[in-house]
């Protein structure tokens, strides 16, 4: 079946943001002298509510995708908020000017550019924001488990912060590729298989 990333979005920031990480398919171990630090927080209870172990799944998501990209040797750190519709539509009118709410935002950090940032201090590589009730309903509509299509909008998000969009044909290729093969790594089949339909917003 099709996982459909209707409504997915991206806060492009910086669109030279890590334009480097575009080599891709890299090592599929982190170095260990190269760290990311997650930061999760879930306001919405019904996260816990569809799926008790959310928080682990999102660790599991990010560290595979983490794994999948080549950074410079330091810390990191990426923001992950699970939060609901309302939040998500605020966040949609305020910067992309879209008064609808959408199932996963990304919003990268202007630090990732910063060349004299102290190397001692965690580069926040930025924040990615899922809305519940969306992804629900995704599932929903096209019969797809809640927990597969959740870890697919997490490092789809992921690479976002990495610096991979889905703009052009070509761009988008290149990274649903690097998409399918982290998910197959956490055992999720891919999501494309049938085909997907693109809607940004």
């Amino acid at each position: 079946l099709t996982t459909v990333l209707r409504t997915s979005a991206v806060l492009a920031l910086n669109i030279n943001t890590m334009t480097a990480i575009q080599k891709m398919m890299a090592p599929e171990t982190v170095s260990t002298d190269t760290r990311l630090h997650v930061d999760i927080d879930i306001p919405t209870n019904a996260w816990y509510e569809e799926q008790s172990n959310i928080e682990a799944l999102s660790r599991q998501a990010l560290e595979m995708a983490w794994a999948s990209l080549d950074y410079p040797e330091r810390d990191y750190e990426v923001s992950l908020v699970l939060g609901n519709d309302e939040m998500q539509r605020a966040l949609n009118s305020q910067y992309l000017g879209k008064d609808t709410s959408t199932n996963v935002l990304s919003f990268p950090s202007d630090e990732a550019n910063t060349c004299d940032f102290p190397l001692e201090a965690s580069l926040t590589l930025g924040d990615i924001i899922v809305a519940f009730e969306t992804v629900k309903r995704e599932c929903e509509q096209e019969e797809v488990s809640f927990s597969d299509h959740f870890c697919h909008l997490v490092v789809h998000g992921m690479l976002h912060l990495a610096g991979f969009d889905h703009i052009s044909s070509v761009e988008a290729e290149a990274m649903e590729a690097l998409e399918i093969d982290i998910l197959s790594k956490l055992g999720i089949n891919n999501p494309y298989a049938d085909g997907i339909i693109l809607d940004h917003g």
